[in-house]
């Protein structure tokens, strides 16, 4: 740890009161500000985004996290994504097909320049993993330090290492990790293992569809990011795949959605499973249901194989809304916020496009997810310990974060700070973001007898 500095002490206190937390003396979280930006590489081998054009992929949104790995560090940007539970790097950049210097400003992991880095052998069923489209990818598997935005350093972690650059991000795994999907510890054990964390819970606000900024929380939970209760929905097991595929991940049920057109006609179609997806710009979604939506519009399929809908960017001010239950929680999203512009899309005709898609049922099974469009209007805590996700409407009034603790009712007293509803209000404003630490500045808040723990 780096000898205390009093030249910073002004800043230590500024960022120590950013984090509002009303027990400092007993609180142990991470709270991280994502920044949300636009990314090169065809990832649909990587990112489970099956039936996915390869002329819509490149390019895709994520919401990174810098990451510092080995000694000296050596820095990554990785996705935030909740539907792995690997946490991988990028080692070589020399085959990216958008070039070598657009991979090298995300970073690469180059584990012959860390003294601390250990190779570990694993099974040819651990090196090779299962996608949700049946293909699969291979990784090297290394331990070495690792530290999340200038928070406190991991100690000897396991991750990933995939050499062919078809992508320029690695991820930021936050699924089920050992027991469950693998035989090692993921970030999420290794926060608990070592102290960081009390139980296997985190929090994540994605916000409106064209803010830059999310809000990624281990640990804890920011009561003025949302408004309301939490309601609990108990994970889920999946429906059946249409191929081989076995990974425990954050399954809920959708007890009904409706889709309200502008011309006040509503159908209701019934209840379904979905995962989430915070690494997808796009949601999967029973045919039948974006098949009503999409036809408001007046949109039909594009001719390829893919159910990719192309629309004239006009459509963002289009009304009606996309409405979604989950159990006493109902959630809606305006339409214009599935409408999607994307300059790597050209020159497609029309410049944006929808950006709910139906899964291929026959094919691939009822495997449906919510991307970040639909979860830019949600307040999700997932709570692995107790098997569920809390959700609550996303509303941004500011910072004040709350540690999860053992209690099993740790969470289910938590409420809200934000008044009013959230839907068709969630584009927010820079001012909403301005209580957020600027990345890649981390707030450790751990138990110390100061109340306070020197930043690093």
């Amino acid at each position: 740890m780096k000898a205390f500095n009093w030249a910073g002490l002004s800043s230590l206190i500024a960022l120590a009161s950013l984090a509002h937390l009303t027990s400092a003396d007993h609180g142990r979280f991470l709270a991280l500000p994502l920044k949300r930006e636009r990314t090169s590489g065809y990832r649909s081998d990587l990112k489970r985004q099956l039936n996915t054009s390869p002329r819509i992929a490149y390019g895709e949104e994520s919401y990174l996290v810098s990451v510092d790995i080995g000694s000296p560090k050596q820095t990554v940007k990785l996705a935030v994504d909740v539907s792995s539970y690997e946490t991988w790097a990028i080692g070589d950049c020399s085959s990216f097909f958008f070039g070598e210097d657009e991979c090298k400003k995300a970073g690469i992991y180059n584990d012959s320049l860390s003294d601390t880095s250990v190779y570990i052998p694993v099974s040819y069923e651990e090196r090779y993993l299962d996608n949700d489209d049946g293909s699969a990818y291979s990784l090297s598997y290394y331990a070495d330090d690792l530290t999340i935005q200038g928070g406190e350093t991991l100690k000897n972690v396991t991750f990933g290492l995939y050499d062919y650059s078809s992508t320029q991000l690695g991820v930021l795994g936050l699924g089920f990790g050992k027991g469950v999907n693998s035989n090692h510890s993921n970030i999420i054990d290794e926060l608990v293992d070592q102290g960081h964390i009390q139980t296997r819970a985190f929090s994540l606000a994605l916000g409106p569809l064209r803010s830059e900024e999310g809000s990624l929380i281990l640990g804890g939970v920011d009561t003025k990011k949302f408004s309301g209760p939490l309601q609990r929905l108990p994970i889920v097991d999946p429906p059946e795949f249409g191929f081989n595929y076995h990974q425990t991940q954050y399954w809920i049920t959708i007890d009904e959605a409706t889709a309200h057109q502008a011309d006040e006609n509503v159908t209701t179609f019934p209840s379904f499973k979905a995962m989430q997806h915070s690494d997808a710009e796009h949601s999967l979604l029973p045919p039948d249901l974006v098949n009503t939506i999409a036809a408001h519009f007046g949109i039909t399929p594009t001719e390829d194989d893919y159910h990719w809908y192309l629309v004239s960017c006009d459509y963002k001010n289009m009304t009606g809304s996309l409405d979604l239950k989950f159990g006493n929680l109902a959630v809606s999203v305006p339409y214009g916020d599935l409408i999607i512009q994307n300059d790597d899309v050209s020159p497609i005709e029309g410049g944006c496009y929808f950006s709910v898609m139906p899964r291929n049922v026959t094919d691939d099974g009822e495997i449906f997810w919510l991307g970040q469009n639909i979860m830019g209007h949600l307040y999700t805590v997932y709570d692995q310990e107790g098997r569920a996700l809390w959700l609550a409407k996303y509303q941004d009034c500011g910072s004040e974060v709350i540690e999860i603790t053992k209690d099993e009712n740790s969470i289910a007293g938590i409420n809200g700070q934000c008044e009013g509803p959230a839907e068709g209000s969630a584009e927010g404003s820079a001012e909403s973001f301005g209580h957020r630490v600027a990345a890649p500045t981390a707030v450790w808040l751990s138990c110390m007898f100061a109340g306070l723990l020197p930043l690093l």
